[in-house]
Parts: C-alpha cells; structure tokens; sequence
C-alpha cells in the first residue's frame, strides 16, 4: 500500500473540498455507530403551522410551539398538511437528548435535506440558515442543547410568485416546478419542507468529516482524500489509520490496514490524502457490481463508505464501460411520489422503480433536473443500474441575481453527496435550456466540477438547446475540456451556422448530437425517416429523450389514495380526483356508457396502444446504427401525466414488459411495412435491418420472410443470404424490396426468421390490408360548398353527383350539402346554409377548419360564429401527452376498426389533432376524445369528433377527422368519407 499527497486520476489533480457534506458520500457500514458517541434519529414527534404572512420572525415563533400547529410527517412536505400552501412555514420538535456532550465532544444536529431556506433554532437560539433542497447540512449545537426538554424550531421558505426575503420561486434551483396557479401537469408541485431525515449526534471532537474515495480501474490505485474536522479550538496531533475491504472475503490483497503515523492536525478542517493500491481489481459492471469498502479512523472517530472500481467513458461516439461499447439503456425519472411528492410515503416505491427498471432491460436511470435519494444509490450500487445525476439548478432556472452563485452550490452538493457512488456515471449539467446564463455557467462550470470529482463522464446539455456547437456536448473522465464527440459538434463550427438553424421541431436542435424528438403521432413518414437518419452525416448521436405515453388513468390512480388517511384536498389527490370525475361526466355526456363493460377499461386499453406505440418506436430508434444510445421517456407517470412506462401507484401498464423486454434485445429485427394500412393490390415496401450489439460473430448468414395471415398462410416468401464482416455496426439492413399482393382485406404478419446465429427479437409486425372494391354509391345528388374540384371528381368516379351549392335550396327535404373548409367572414353564405338546414337540409361539415377558433383552452370569450348554436372546433397537440380517440359501434364506422380506441396503426395520421366543443347535450356523439394527464389547465381535456345535431326539420353532421387531406391515399379517410355521406343522408353506409 502506497500512500501521497496529490493522488490523480487520469492526470488530472484530485482537489480537497472547501466544505464538507454533512452525510456521507455512501452508505456507511455497521462499523458508523463508533464514529459517534451516540446519534438519535429526530423524524417523529414535529409540529408545523404555516405562516402567510410572514410574520412569524416578529412575533418570535421560535421560541414555542403554536397551539394552532398541526402534526408535521418529516421528511416529508409542507403540503400533507396544508395542501395549498405556498410560502413560509414553521416547524417544531421538542426532543429529549439521549446523549449531552462531553469533554472532547460535540453535539450536532444534521440535515439531510430541507427545501428551500431553513433558519434553525435550538432552544430561541439562532444556530443557521442553509440554502439548498439538494444538500445535506448540519450545525453544531454544543453550547445551545439543554439536559431534559429541548425545543428545535425550522423556519422553511419556499416562495411562489410573491417575493419572499427577497426571491420568488423563478429565481432558486427548482426543476420545473410550479405554483398552484400555473401547474399543468408535465410540470412539478411546488413543494416544499424538511424533506429527508434529521439526525441528533454527539461525535468526537476530533473525527472523521468526509471521505471521498477515488478508484481508477486503469491502475488499481483508490485515492483518498480524508477530511478530519478538529473542534478542539487549538492544533491536534493524532494518529490516522485506512482501511481496505472488499464485498468478497477471500479476495486476495483485499484487506489492507495501513497506519499513516502521527498527523498534525489544525483546528478547523484539515485534508489527508492516500492511494490505495488493489492488484487486480474486481470491475464493478452490470451483472457484477462489486463493491470495495474504504474506512479511516483517528482518535475514537471511524468512518467508512462503498465503493468500486469502473471505467464509463464515451469513445468515437459510443458509450463504453469497462472498455466494453454498450448500448446505453435509459430513462428518466422525475422521483414523483403520490402524497408526499419528494419523499415515497411508502417506501417500497422508491426501491420499486429500480427494480422493475432492472428486470425490464435498462442499464441506466437519469434523474431528470433533481438528484436521487441516498439510498436509491446505495440499491443502485447494488442491483448494477447506472445513474445519470442532475440536480434542481438543471432546468428552468435562469433568472435572478445569483443565478451562478446558486447554480454551482446546487451542483457542489450534489456530487460532495454523492461521488463514492460506482453506480453514478454520469453528471448531467442542464436540460433544455437555450443559450443564456445558465448555459454559460454550466460550460464555465466544468474545471471546478473536475476539481471535485475527475472520475466520471459530464453531459453539457440534454436536447442542446443551446445550439452552439462549438461547445462540445461531453467531457470524458479525467478531461477538462469539452469535447465533440456526437453530432455537428465541432470547434470553429459558428453559432447560428446555417447549416445548424435555431428552430426546433418537435424538440430536436437540427443536427444536436444530444438529441430530443417528439414529433406528432401517430407518426407521419416524415418523422419516421428522421428519426431513422438522425446523425447522418455527422458524428453518432445520443437520443437523450424521444417517447409516447398513455392516458393517466385516473380512475384506479385517484383510488390509490383510498387506503392512506391523507385528506379529500391533499393537492395530487384533488386534482387527479377532479381529473377523474370531469371524465366520467363526458364518457356519460358523450353517450359511451356502452363502449366498455366499465369507463376504467379506456385507460386500460390506451395503456396497451402505449405499448405498441413503444414498440413502433424501437424499431425505428434501434434500426439507426449512429444512435449511441437512447433515453426513454419517461420511466413511471410521474408529474401527473401518463408518460410512463408504469402507473403513478407503481403499476406495469398493460403489455410493456414484453415491449420492454423485445425492445432493447441486443439482437433484434426491426421491420417496417410502408404504407402500414394500404390497398389490395397496390405496392407496399417491406424492410428488415437487423439490431446488433456484437451478439452476431463475422460470417454469413441466412434469414427467411414471409407475408402471412391466419387465413390465408404465407402469400409471400423470401430467403436472404447476408453477410456480417464484423461485429461493430449497431444496426444494418438485410431485406429492402417493392412487393404488390392482391390480399383480401384484414391483418397480415410480416415475419422474419434467423436460422442461425442467435435468437432476435422483434420478429413480427402487423399490418392492415383493405380491398379496394368499391360498390357505386346508391344516393342521388350532393350540394358541394367549399370542396374543392378534386375531391368533387373523386366523388363522381365513384357514382356520387356533385353539383355547386349556390344557398337557397328549391328542394331542401333530404337534400345533402357538403361543406369544407370556408371562411366564417362569409355571413350571408352561412346564413343561407343554416335557413336550409332548418327547412330540412342536411349539412356534412367534412372540416373542422370551419369552426375553428383562436384559443385552445382559456377564459377569452370566443367570437360568435355566423352559422350559431355554439358550436366551435379546436386543436389537441397529440405527441407524447396526447387524446385517445374512441368511436362507438355506429354504422358511421361501417366497414373500420372502431369500438373503443381507434387504433393509430390502422387509422394513421387520419385520427387527426381536431375536436368540436359544444353545448351539453347539442350533439349526439358517434366518436370523442379524451385526454387525461395533459399539459393544460386541470389536466384534463374533451372534445367530439363526430356528431350530429338536430336544426329544424333538418340536421348537421360535424366531422373533425381530416378526410379531405388523406382521401385517395389513405384507406381509412377514402371509407370514412363515403360512410359520413352515407349518414349525413341518414341511408345505410355503402359496401
């Protein structure tokens, strides 16, 4: 065992901290108790009461509990008790010391998290102020504790929108949160309280404050850096002594006890530093995290904390580990919990994430702007699941006078905290944010992270919003410079190059090497092929973020507050209630009471849509060979959404271990069918690029397709001969060709089959085949205003007659008028429809462009519209928060897959992103949409998508489908729009 003064790693200097953490880096061993003479755990027993007026430093409430105040959980938040309140509040605990301190001893109270300011009090005795929800702190209270009776007193500020001691909630590190007057979902409560748990300890005098432990798989070296605090008020010599351990006792050279002598030792804190020599370290790696234990000890005063040798690294643009290229497997996770938000009430669903994140195939977990709790890293160290760390400061925060200042302290904390971890392999340092000052603290940032830890991979900028991409997206361990490793990163690239434009488009920074993506779905070609070709041309990128969620499913998730005694307006529990309870009044309003055998079956089928929309999703992320790896969004419905993978209550949904499971398969087919639902008899692609993580040795290969159905067998076979010449392409293509198959309608299969080599996932994919036998139209004339010539030739090729509307009908009973889109300034052209429709017309509105209005959800008065009755259209961005869109068993959806979701594999694009509003009870309802967990106000959105409403002795059909766009390309809009005509007629659809 050797020992210096300067332990590096990779080269780079190993600097002491300027402060020390106040709970330890890792999980300390059993050997911890005799660190201290005592310590007493301080989470029971608190009383809180809030103060809205901020009147509680005048009128000295620290110094007695109110008699108003309620019980207070801890850790936990402010709002368990007063669900919405923003603020100032107080606690309270009146504690009994186990221990006082003795000669050589200090008592100490620690902290391991309140957010955001804590003034404390010990007995009306002022003893700090901390700032920070991410960082643990502690403060000296020998000379304030009292033998019997003691009163601590926390004084926690947490603004919203009104300034508090001067800052308002934009101005401190806060992910995304929000004020109860903003909140959407997508976005976090503003929460706030002692959040983690409070301890009481008298410890030694002179002891061990901090270790950080440092090991470098290249050389077996694990640099210490000891930290000693010395409260003796003089200068201490004293004896120190390290210790090496290891997970396995029989390891050789794996217990090590080294004495380093008498050390002189000032007063205040003082930093001794040693290298560790292990001779062939045991790696800790994904299947075997195996950890080693290092401990120091002076006087009476031990320490120890987990550790373990690994190398994760980004090379050529690939992500490695231990030398190995892997496939990074991720996703993000706000650490949302029901009831307590910050803090899981049950603490199973802390661990349960990561257990079911594990077994589902993921080597990764990013903490998305806010860092893990301590021992989600401690079972992370354990279980083999890597960590992508962020902290509050991470995003939407870039305002105020102290925006660097607050920016580093939040990121100082969190890797002081946690960088004995082996499982945290990445710092990320912010999320979709644009260049501004943030930005530019997070580039400025990295020599002081190096000087904290040198040992892991840095992430600049998820998304890079940013777009200067002269600043490299990564810095590999041991590096100080940011380097271009993915994407258009290059120096000397200029900002704003025209070749790197500004906008976004679905999230995606043209030419980020960081990327996000959310397109519109269901998917448009145009959005498959980029994601299919995103990195061409450049170097490989990361997919930091890209997915689909389901609805919340709000009915099972408002009753999972049920067996907790937690108040009606406990915050999440209101509003995934209120959420609830709007729905059912439109499934009953909207007449859709006999879609399902209960209204709860809709969030149940839209999360197995969710799964096979992910599916679609990895064949075309894992068909790219330059994505180096991908971050899912997101891992669990956190911010009352329905983005994850599970249920808010810790739930798999419907069919997503299997998606999961076949998704990330280190070998595996991806197939894509174009067009997915098309015409008998027309030419469809058919392609198969093979996924492959080095599981296919060089040589040649065999695969076999087929096109089949169950009745009808194989209508189409291949056999391709392929050849792998080396096992380092992430993905390449095997079969690419135009086929035409004269099919009858229904579902086929396209299969794949390997005869050797390995075993692939994702080996089937359906697709939908329709005939394109159509029978002559058996209705008379159609009234055409604001069609356009084309469709109006469509329509006649097949029976209808069009002729033009010209307003006043001479013979209006029964009389079909076909409207598209016009514009609302024609007055007297709606006056004139409506005067029809009311003599006995029928009107077939085919857009909803015609009653569109200029808001989407909001208090403005909407203009009325010359045709009356209050009917109004608007539109749902459908991406990853999106509607589901559900049609009755209604002859309007003749001859198409309806009766529950619509399916976006056989409706496409032809589902569109328009709804109609309405009067209650105006429309009789064929199909609606429903979107819960939304990012609008309340969460919760409707809307019809087809109905018919009584005028007079006549009636209007309101259609919000996109048929004029889709007609003649898409089988579903062809039917569709034939069936629409068919009703407005009020005859039986045709065949």
């Amino acid at each position: 065992m050797d020992f210096s003064i300067s332990p590096t790693y990779n080269n780079a200097k190993l600097e002491p901290p300027d402060q020390v953490s106040t709970v330890n880096e890792c999980r300390r061993l059993d050997t911890e108790s005799r660190t201290m003479t005592t310590k007493q755990t301080l989470n029971a027993g608190w009383r809180i009461s809030v103060d809205p007026h901020n009147q509680g430093l005048t009128e000295k409430w620290q110094f007695g509990i109110r008699a108003d105040s309620m019980p207070a959980p801890v850790p936990g938040i402010v709002q368990q008790v007063f669900p919405r309140h923003e603020g100032v509040s107080w606690f309270w605990l009146s504690f009994f010391p186990e221990h006082l301190p003795g000669a050589g001893e200090r008592a100490i109270l620690k902290f391991a998290g309140a957010d955001y300011f804590a003034d404390v009090w010990l007995n009306g005795s002022w003893a700090t102020r901390h700032e920070g929800a991410d960082s643990p702190f502690e403060v000296d209270v020998t000379e304030r504790v009292l033998a019997g009776d003691n009163l601590l007193a926390v004084r926690i500020v947490k603004p919203g929108s009104e300034r508090i001691d001067g800052v308002v909630l934009d101005e401190i590190p806060h992910r995304n949160q929000k004020t109860i007057a903003h909140l959407t979902p997508g976005s976090s409560f503003n929460s706030a309280g002692i959040v983690a748990p409070v301890e009481y300890a008298v410890v030694p005098s002179l002891r061990i404050a901090d270790i950080f432990a440092c090991p470098d798989s290249s050389t077996g070296q694990i640099g210490m850096s000891v930290t000693v605090a010395n409260d003796l008020g003089h200068e201490a010599v004293s004896r120190i002594t390290v210790e090496l351990t290891s997970e396995a006792a029989v390891e050789v050279g794996a217990h090590q006890v080294v004495d380093l002598g008498e050390v002189v030792l000032a007063a205040g804190l003082s930093t001794v530093e040693a290298v560790v020599i292990v001779a062939n370290p045991r790696l800790w790696n994904l299947d075997d995290p195996y950890l080693y234990h290092v401990s120091a000890r002076v006087g009476d005063s031990l320490m120890a904390v987990r550790c373990g040798f690994r190398d994760f690294r980004v090379v050529d643009g690939y992500f490695h580990l231990n030398g190995k290229r892997i496939f990074l497997r991720s996703s993000h996770t706000g650490n949302h919990y029901p009831i307590g938000q910050v803090t899981p009430v049950d603490p199973d669903h802390a661990r349960r994430d990561l257990i079911m994140a594990k077994a589902a195939g993921f080597n990764c977990i990013r903490w998305i702007a806010g860092a893990a709790l301590p021992e989600q890293l401690d079972f992370c160290d354990e279980l083999g699941l890597m960590v992508y760390e962020e902290t509050l400061a991470s995003w939407c925060f870039d305002a105020g006078p102290a925006v660097r200042e607050r920016y580093e302290r939040s990121f100082d904390a969190v890797i002081r905290r946690d960088r004995n971890h082996p499982c945290v392999t990445i710092w990320g340092l912010i999320n979709e944010m644009r260049d501004g000052e943030v930005f530019r603290c997070a580039v400025d940032y990295l020599p002081k992270l190096r000087q904290l830890d040198p040992t892991r991979l840095v992430l600049l900028g998820s998304g890079r919003w940013d777009h200067d991409f002269t600043v490299g997206s990564v810095s590999n361990p041991g590096s100080g410079e940011w380097e271009a490793q993915w994407g258009a990163d290059h120096a000397g690239v200029p900002l704003c190059d025209p070749a790197c434009p500004a906008e976004l488009q679905g999230g995606y920074a043209q030419q980020a090497g960081d990327a996000h993506y959310y397109p519109a779905f269901p998917n448009s070609p145009e959005s498959i092929e980029k994601l299919r070709t995103m990195g061409s041309g450049t170097r490989p990128v990361f997919l930091s973020e890209a997915g689909i969620g389901s609805l919340m499913n709000v009915i099972d998730d408002s009753r999972g507050f049920d067996r907790f005694d937690v108040p009606a307006d406990l915050f999440d529990r209101e509003y995934i209630s209120n959420m609830a309870e709007r729905f059912l009044a439109d499934w009953t309003s909207f007449g859709m009471e006999d879609v399902y055998a209960f209204p709860v079956d809709l969030f149940r089928e839209s999360y197995a849509r969710h799964s096979e929309q992910r599916r679609l999703l990895f064949d075309m992320v894992r068909a790219n060979p330059k994505f180096c790896g991908y971050n899912l969004t997101g891992l669990l419905d956190h911010a009352m959404t329905g983005e994850g993978l599970w249920s808010f209550w810790r739930r798999w949904k419907n069919g997503i271990v299997e998606t999961l499971e076949d998704g990330w398969s280190p070998l595996r087919w991806c197939l894509f069918v174009t067009p997915p639902h098309g015409y008998a008899g027309s030419s469809i692609e058919v392609e198969a690029v093979l996924a492959n993580e080095e599981v296919l040795r060089p040589g040649r290969y065999s695969a076999s397709f087929r096109v089949w159905s169950a009745s009808t067998g194989t209508v189409w076979e291949r056999v391709v001969e392929f050849d792998v010449a080396k096992p380092g392409d992430l993905a390449f293509p095997v079969l690419k060709e135009q086929i035409e198959l004269d099919l009858p309608s229904g579902e086929y299969l396209f299969a794949a089959d390997l005869a050797h080599g390995g075993a692939p996932t994702g080996d089937r994919l359906a697709f939908q085949v329709s005939s394109s036998q159509e029978r002559t139209a058996s209705i008379g004339k159609l009234f055409m205003w604001g069609v356009n010539e084309a469709v109006c030739e469509w329509l006649g090729e097949r029976g209808y007659t069009c002729l033009p509307y010209m307003g006043a009908l001479t013979e209006r009973e029964n009389a079909v008028i076909v409207v598209g889109p016009v514009r609302q300034d024609d007055t007297a052209g709606w006056l004139s429809l409506r005067h029809d429709v009311e003599l006995g017309a029928r009107a077939l509105f085919l857009s909803p462009e015609s009653f569109k209005t200029n808001r989407a959800n909001g208090p403005d008065p909407v203009p009325a519209h010359p045709w009356g009755g209050g009917i109004t259209a608007r539109g749902l961005w459908d991406w990853l928060y999106h509607r589901e869109c559900v049609g009755k068993r209604h002859r309007v959806f003749d001859g198409l897959q309806t009766g529950g979701i619509l399916d976006w594999r056989y409706w496409g694009e032809v589902v569109g992103h328009m709804w109609f509003d309405s009067p209650d009870g105006e429309i009789e309802t064929m199909a609606a949409g429903f979107a819960t967990g939304y990012c609008c106000a309340g969460g919760y959105d409707s809307g019809a998508l087809i109905g018919r409403q009584r005028i007079g002795k006549g009636s209007a059909l309101y259609n919000a489908f996109p048929v004029l766009d889709f007609y003649g390309k898409h089988p579903v809009a062809d039917r569709l729009l034939r069936n629409l005509i068919a009703e407005a007629s009020a005859e039986t659809p045709v065949s």
